[in-house]
């Protein structure tokens, strides 16, 4: 069970419930708040956004929130929603950095061909963000045949960038 309430502050004695709403109380308050993730799992969509770094694996559960952080210890598991998964896009730089997950891509079930990428679990589209220090388990390939072709990979990268240093 994931800690926490999006009607909170967000801060660690008073957690928000998502990652999606942790990255929204990190732009309000600016100067590049990182965004400290509870074990737990979360089925939700995750984009990054440029500056705002994801660090999970942190303890925090019903008992004690001491935001200890050791992530093969304490997982912070997101399920993808999407074919994308986590997201990181053109605007995501290396200020960016997406650390000490377990990610898990959605089943390609049928998704793809020779026009379609299937599934990914994390799709970087042209941005730079840090990747690193992650379990990343593409999904399954279901119902594909000769007809139907799909295809899911843990990373796909989309490019190409303009960001010579990528």
């Amino acid at each position: 069970q994931v800690m926490g309430d999006n009607a909170n502050f967000g801060t660690q004695a008073s957690p928000v419930q998502t990652i999606a709403q942790g990255i929204a109380n990190a732009l309000t308050l600016g100067n590049g708040q990182d965004v400290y993730v509870a074990e737990g799992t979360y089925v939700e969509k995750v984009t990054l956004v440029d500056g705002v770094s994801l660090l999970g694996g942190h303890h925090c559960d019903v008992n004690t929130c001491d935001w200890t952080r050791d992530p093969s210890v304490y997982v912070s598991l997101i399920q993808n929603t999407d074919r994308q998964g986590v997201l990181a896009d053109v605007s995501v730089s290396n200020i960016t950095e997406l650390s000490g997950f377990t990610i898990t891509g959605i089943d390609s079930n049928g998704l793809g061909g020779w026009a379609t990428p299937g599934t990914a679990a994390v799709t970087l589209a042209g941005g730079t963000a840090v990747v690193r220090s992650h379990i990343i388990n593409a999904g399954d390939e279901l119902n594909c045949n000769t007809w139907n072709e799909c295809s899911s990979v843990g990373v796909r990268i989309v490019g190409p960038t303009n960001d010579p240093a990528s």
